[in-house]
Parts: structure tokens; sequence; C-alpha cells
């Protein structure tokens, strides 16, 4: 396995009945963990994005007050596919927590390592119904840098790109910063 497992997280655990949240102690004080738990609703207003799915908005850039004017990017977490075209449908709704947990590691693994990657501040997981539950995930905002699917989109391709488009791309991207 790939870095900690949800237990050996170096995030602090915060539980709110069917909810539980990691969060980064170093980023998220006491009143952020407690308005992570209380996600979407303080998205409300904010203009989100699609992402993937073209059917939900999944992406929000949130500037909470606790934060010292710094954004973070909440993403929800969304099946591709069938199930994430479906308006209102199931493609928010899993059954394991485990592709979060993956991601989060993965994140937190590359950034130990000295991959430059965007800082992961936290996860929300909430248990909807019997086995399913819905998750969003954390991250601090890089200034500046694009969205590789919008830049995908801007250079005329539908995504996914082709494989030789994203290293163009991402090599766009790199100069720019």
């Amino acid at each position: 396995m790939l870095g900690p497992t949800a237990s050996e997280l170096p995030f602090e655990q915060h539980r709110e009945g069917r909810l539980v949240v990691w969060a980064d102690p170093e980023v998220v004080p006491p009143e952020g963990a407690r308005e992570l738990l209380r996600l979407p609703g303080v998205l409300k207003g904010l203009r989100g994005l699609a992402s993937r799915s073209r059917a939900h908005r999944t992406v929000w850039r949130w500037r909470p007050s606790w934060l010292s004017g710094r954004r973070l990017v909440v993403r929800q977490f969304v099946h591709g596919g069938l199930l994430g075209a479906i308006p209102g449908g199931p493609g928010t709704l899993f059954l394991s927590a485990r592709p979060m947990l993956r991601e989060l590691r993965i994140a937190l693994h590359a950034s130990e390592h000295g991959v430059p990657t965007c800082r992961p501040v936290a996860l929300r997981l909430e248990r909807v119904f019997g086995p399913l539950l819905r998750a969003h995930y954390l991250s601090e905002e890089i200034p500046g840098a694009e969205n590789l699917l919008e830049l995908c989109r801007r250079f005329g391709r539908a995504a996914p790109c082709p494989r030789r488009r994203p290293a163009l791309a991402g090599g766009v991207a790199r100069t720019r910063g």
C-alpha cells in the first residue's frame, strides 16, 4: 500500500454523526474543522464548475475566513461514465472510501517526496444511506495553475486529451509559472 492507512494519516479526525473529516492540523483550525463538517452547505452561493462530469458541479474555489485570504479547491468525488452522466443520479455515491483515501495517500506521498503538487488539506466523507457515501477532497489552490481539462479544451480537443497533448499542455503550464 502506498502511504499511510486511514488510521495512520497525519491528519486530525473529526466526527459528527454520519460525517467524518480528516484535516491537516497545520492548515485547518478547530473552527475550520466544524465548517468542513457542514460541507457542501457552506459552498452555497459559490459558482461551482463541472469537472469530468458535465451533469454535476463538482469543483468549487472557496476562501474560508479562517484561512488568511488563501483559497481552497473543494472537489466532490464523482463517477465517470454512465453513472456520472445521470443528473441527480447515483454519480456522487460510492460503496467504499478506498478511492478517496488512496488519492489522499498518493498526494501526501508525492508531496513528501518532493513532487510538485497541491497540498492536500482535508477529506470529508458522509455516510448517506446504508453503505452509500459521498466525499469531498480539499486542497490548497495553486495561484495561476490551470486545470488540465480546461487547457485541453482550449486547444480544441475534447477530453480526455490524446497522450501527446497532456505532455504539451503540462509544458505550457510549467513555463507560465
